[in-house]
This record gives C-alpha cells, sequence and structure tokens, in this order.
C-alpha cells in the first residue's frame, strides 16, 4: 500500500503530464496518453487501502485531476475541430474530382 504523501506526489505528476499535453495542443503536438489510464487505476486502487480520513483529504487532488483531463478534453476537441474546417475548405475540390469521376461512369440514355 501507498502512502498518502506518495498518492498525492503520483496525482500531482498525472496532472502535470495532462497539462503538458494540453498545452503542446497549439502547436499541433498531441501527446501519447496511452500510460495514464494504467496510472490513474494504480493510484484509485491504493486510494481504496487508505484510512477513511485520508481518502477523505484525498479527494480535492483528485478533483482537480479530473477537471484538467476535462480541460484537456476540451482542447482535444476544439483542435480536432479546427482540423475539420481545415479538411473542410479543402473538400471542394476533392468533391469536384469524385463528382467527374462518377459521372465518367453514367451512361447516356438510349437513342443518344
Amino acid at each position: 500500500m501507498k502512502s498518502y504523501d506518495t498518492l498525492t506526489k503520483e496525482i500531482a505528476r498525472i496532472k502535470q503530464s495532462v497539462i503538458t499535453a494540453k498545452s503542446l495542443l497549439p502547436s499541433g503536438t498531441v501527446q501519447d496518453m496511452t500510460s495514464i489510464e494504467g496510472e490513474i487505476k494504480a493510484v484509485c486502487e491504493n486510494i481504496l487501502a487508505l484510512p477513511v480520513g485520508d481518502k477523505i483529504q484525498i479527494k480535492p487532488f483528485l478533483i482537480d485531476l479530473m477537471d484538467e483531463m476535462d480541460k484537456y478534453h476540451q482542447s482535444l476537441k476544439e483542435k480536432h475541430g479546427e482540423v475539420f474546417q481545415q479538411l473542410k475548405k479543402m473538400d471542394p475540390q476533392r468533391s469536384a474530382t469524385q463528382a467527374y469521376g462518377k459521372a465518367k461512369k453514367i451512361k447516356p440514355p438510349d437513342g443518344e
């Protein structure tokens, strides 16, 4: 079982990773966050073994972490929206090319 102090440090480290990942988004860099899920799970499992008083005191640290994760998620959605809009601007040329390809496959009606 990990101590309260160790767990709060781990939560702070994870939170800092999320903040760092969020700060990189404007430059187009998406950080690999796959390990965070396992880290959070391990922290939560260790919290279950803490005395009740420590569980209550650690709650604000978890809330802060969740808030940062929500902010990261929102920023990621916004960045995704920006990329989608950029792709959408390029889409008219692609649509015209696809329409031309489809038109070539259309057979003229009989008699023409």
